[in-house]
């Protein structure tokens, strides 16, 4: 029949370590108060060994006795240091095992979700959706009507500097025929000649003569 009330918890690692912490607290300090009655009872043999050798004696048999505890406290503090490393260093160790645990699930799952065959079909997808947007963007960008005829654009430039030539020898002919009626009339008349230079002369000699 199971007895009543819960039952115990199992102890965990964390637990075993916080519970030897403690001990060894407490062996500390009565390591320290046995240290203490040590030197104690050593100065009471040293001073009633002369004077009174039954409370010299009594002194060293409690110092023997408070010896032999003391060294009972180190053996104990020295096995609860040993389970303490190797406590920690087992926690230390499930930590590490759990992190790489998970780390190896997160990559396993993460290449499941990187699977190679379904990354070539989505680039596949890609590349199909691109093209078949580029091909619907070429189909509403093409002219229709007027400007959707087949005209090659090499002979409409050819047809287009044939104009421009005609255009320019027209213009150089009607340069080369000016009607004679536009062109100034050429005098009929021989211009005055000249007066000499000794004329000239003649003439200032004259009019000097006359006023004088």
């Amino acid at each position: 029949m199971p007895l009543l009330g819960k039952a115990k918890n199992k102890p965990t690692v964390e637990g075993s370590i916080n519970d030897l912490r403690s001990t060894k607290e407490l062996l500390e300090r009565k390591q320290t108060h046995l240290e203490k009655q040590i030197d104690m009872e050593t100065e009471n043999a040293k001073k009633n060994a002369r004077t009174n050798k039954r409370l010299a004696l009594l002194a060293l048999k409690k110092k023997k006795k408070y010896e032999a505890d003391l060294n009972k406290c180190d053996g104990v503090l020295s096995n609860i240091d040993l389970l303490l490393d190797q406590l920690e260093q087992s926690q230390m160790t499930a930590q590490v095992t759990k992190a790489m645990h998970n780390a190896a699930t997160s990559l396993q799952a993460t290449q499941k979700a990187n699977n190679l065959d379904k990354l070539e079909d989505m680039m596949y997808d890609i590349e199909e959706q691109i093209t078949q947007g580029e091909e619907i963007s070429n189909a509403i960008s093409r002219q229709i009507g007027f400007g959707a005829s087949n005209v090659d654009e090499e002979d409409l430039e050819a047809e287009l500097n044939d104009l421009m030539q005609e255009e320019l020898d027209k213009q150089m002919l009607n340069i080369g025929t000016v009607p004679a009626e536009s062109l100034p009339n050429v005098p009929t008349t021989s211009l005055p000649a000249a007066a000499s230079k000794d004329d000239d002369d003649l003439e200032e000699l004259r009019a000097f003569a006359q006023a004088s």
